[in-house]
């Protein structure tokens, strides 16, 4: 998953002035392509599945 990790780095960092930061921005972007990714994928295997 892309927002989702158990390293202790990025699931105890801090949570203040957070929005509106470059770090926040490449976390939001990396998760929204995660999905993305994820998306493409599925459907891909949908479609090997289906043929």
């Amino acid at each position: 998953m892309a927002h989702s990790t158990g390293l202790a780095d990025r699931f105890n960092r801090p949570m203040i002035n957070m929005f509106d930061t470059p770090d926040y921005a490449r976390e939001k972007l990396n998760a929204e392509m995660g999905i993305i990714l994820k998306n493409v994928i599925w459907e891909l295997s949908l479609m090997k599945w289906n043929s």
